[in-house]
This record gives C-alpha cells, sequence and structure tokens, in this order.
C-alpha cells in the first residue's frame, strides 16, 4: 500500500501540469457548450467545432505524454531524446568500478583465464537492454560452456577514444588479465570532447530556439520530443556530420600517424606482457550510404592492425556484408549494433579465442 501511494504521489508530482491543463480544458470546454444556447446558430457551430477540437486534442495528448512518459523507452545512439534517459537508468547498471558488468574480483582463482574487453560504447553495450546479449557476455557462455574456466570482464567505456581505453586498461590491470579482446570503431580516432564535434552536437540540441513555444514545449514534453526528432531530418543530419567529421581525422597526416603508432604501441606493450590481443573491428551501420562512405578509412585502420600483428583480427565489415544496416542497428535513434550483431560479432570472436585459450591454459600449467 505505501508503495502504490508513493508511486501515485511521484506520477501526481511529476505530471500535476498536464492534469491542471487537461482540466482547465475540458472544465471550460464544458462552460461553453453549456452557455451555447444563448448563441445563434453560427456562433453556436464555430464555438462547438473549436471547443470540442481542443478536448480532442488534449484528451489525445494526455495519453500519449504519459505513454512517452512512463512506459516507452529506447536507446539513442547520439543522446537527444528524452526517452533515452528512462532506458539508461532502467538498463544501465554499474559495478564498483564503473564499469556495466558484474563485480569484479580482485583475488583470482587457480586456473581461471581471464579476458579483458576494452572498447567504446560498442563494447559497453549501448542500444542492448539485458547484458548477457553482449559481446563479452555472449564470448564468455560459449567458452565455459566448452570447459573453460575463463571471466570476461567487460572493461567498456561509452564515449571512450582509443586513448581513453589504453589508459582505462592500465588502471585495471591489478585484475591480471591473460587476454585482452580490443573492439575498435571507426570514430576511436576522435576524442568525444572534439571541439568541432561538440559544436555539431550543441548546433543540433540549440533548436527551435526562433520559436520559444514550440521549444518551451519539446522541452518539457517527452511525446513532443519524441515527435521532433521523428518527424524532422536533424537527427539523421546530425549524425552524418558526426560520422564526417570522425572520418575526416583518418585522412588527416599528422593525426592518422600519431594514432597508427598509438594502435601498433598498444599491441607491442601487450605481447612484451605476453597477453595476446585479437582485434574486433566494428564498421559504420547507421545507412548504407556511410558504411559505404567509411570503408576506405575501414580498411586502412584494418591494415594498421594487421602490421600490428595481433593473434587475432576480425573484419566485421565483411562479416555484416550480406545484412541490411537495419537489421544490425539498435534502432533508427541508435546506430549501435543491435543483439543480432553482437551475436554475430561474438561467434568470430569465439573461433578465434578458442585456441588461444587452450594455449593460455597449457602456458600456466
Amino acid at each position: 500500500m505505501h508503495q502504490l501511494t508513493s508511486r501515485l504521489l511521484y506520477f501526481l508530482g511529476d505530471f500535476y501540469g498536464y492534469i491542471i491543463v487537461s482540466t482547465i480544458t475540458v472544465v471550460t470546454g464544458l462552460v461553453i457548450i453549456w452557455k451555447l444556447h444563448k448563441n445563434t446558430q453560427r456562433h453556436i457551430n464555430i464555438l462547438l467545432a473549436i471547443t470540442t477540437g481542443a478536448m480532442a486534442l488534449v484528451m489525445f495528448f494526455i495519453p500519449a505524454e504519459a505513454y512517452f512518459r512512463y512506459v516507452y523507452e529506447a536507446s539513442d545512439g547520439i543522446g537527444f531524446l528524452k526517452i533515452a534517459r528512462k532506458w539508461h537508468d532502467r538498463y544501465v547498471i554499474f559495478n564498483g568500478n564503473y564499469r556495466r558488468d558484474r563485480e569484479f574480483t580482485m583475488e583470482k582463482p587457480s586456473g581461471e583465464i581471464r579476458i579483458a574487453a576494452i572498447g567504446d560504447s560498442l563494447t559497453f553495450g549501448i542500444g542492448i537492454e539485458n547484458p548477457a546479449d553482449r559481446l563479452s557476455n555472449l564470448l564468455e557462455s560459449k567458452l565455459i560452456k566448452d570447459g573453460f574456466n575463463v571471466a570476461v570482464y567487460n572493461l567498456g567505456i561509452s564515449g571512450s577514444d582509443t586513448n581513453d581505453q589504453i589508459i582505462a586498461f592500465h588502471q585495471m590491470e591489478v585484475f591480471d588479465f591473460d587476454i585482452v579482446v580490443w573492439q575498435y570503431f571507426m570514430n576511436d580516432v576522435n576524442s568525444a570532447t572534439n571541439s568541432a564535434n561538440a559544436q555539431i552536437t550543441k548546433n543540433s540540441q540549440t533548436r527551435l530556439t526562433k520559436h520559444p513555444l514550440a521549444k518551451y514545449i519539446t522541452d518539457h514534453s517527452f511525446f513532443a520530443d519524441f515527435l521532433y526528432w521523428r518527424l524532422t531530418s536533424r537527427y539523421d543530419q546530425t549524425f552524418r556530420q558526426l560520422a564526417g567529421e570522425d572520418l575526416r581525422l583518418y585522412r588527416e597526416p599528422a593525426i592518422i600517424r600519431g594514432h597508427q603508432a598509438q594502435v601498433q604501441e598498444f599491441v607491442q606493450e601487450l605481447h612484451k606482457k605476453n597477453i595476446p590481443v585479437v582485434v574486433s573491428m566494428f564498421p559504420f551501420i547507421h545507412s548504407e550510404t556511410i558504411r559505404q562512405d567509411s570503408r576506405p578509412q575501414y580498411q586502412m585502420m584494418l591494415e594498421t592492425f594487421r602490421k600490428s600483428n595481433p593473434e587475432g583480427l576480425i573484419d566485421l565489415d565483411q562479416i555484416f556484408a550480406p545484412y541490411s544496416t537495419d537489421m544490425l542497428k539498435a534502432s533508427r535513434f541508435d546506430q549501435h549494433p543491435n543483439e543480432f550483431a553482437h551475436k554475430l560479432a561474438a561467434e568470430a570472436l569465439y573461433q578465434q579465442l578458442k585456441p588461444l585459450v587452450g594455449k593460455k591454459i597449457e602456458y600456466n600449467k
């Protein structure tokens, strides 16, 4: 009873403005209709149409707002939509190391092979509701099913670049990893705080500034906010601009040389520590156009990793080739890989990791 009362009070407190507006509209409409007998038939028809239309609009808007505010949820690859906040609050739970995974254990059981999964939001699992459906979790399940004593620690950080991921791995080395799975995406050359990308995002977020009423409505309504991003092309335009800026950096000689050197140095560092590394490269899957346009940069980085001599290198662009981008991405508003794409990636990783885990077990005996 107490829990029910608390939820009711939360709803009333969060939704009181809409309740007041709907009540005023309905009462006003009823009063107008009641007083219509004092007017001419022409006035009656006009007022009746206006009043009925306003009441119908309010009675439609209120349930729609409640649905998008309390029921409907979806992930958002850029972070614009209000509904994405609910998705994150509901499905993302951090452990004590601020990673979306179970609690990490410092003490390593005898015979356990620990695998570090490093990467950005793809490793983190944006767009994946159940962590069990992520690349890292699927890989661990497959290896355990084969009888291997393994633990895959997901170190993914949403919004991170290659430099961030390397720093994060070094901070977590105390967990004594035996193998590294490195997920690479075609914006990892770019810092999340890059000034150009930040300006692109800011320009899109400061929408409707020339229309104060429309801005007020979209700022305060989940339903109106969803309609705005659904019915306009601004979201896709923003993503294309962000992808264009990411890909541009791969054509900057000074930037790409430094990035390639950092990639190669990290692989060499892992080898010196006798830690095998398997690289899994994800392509852009926002649209067929972007997937095609980004292939030259993708192939360049694929060759960069190949020259680094990792123990495994997975070309997911080739594996994803038979499937349309709509079959691979989480949703219209989220270009991250969905459960099906993670499953394909996990199967490819499993095939390359299985012999490496076996060798590590023999080496540790």
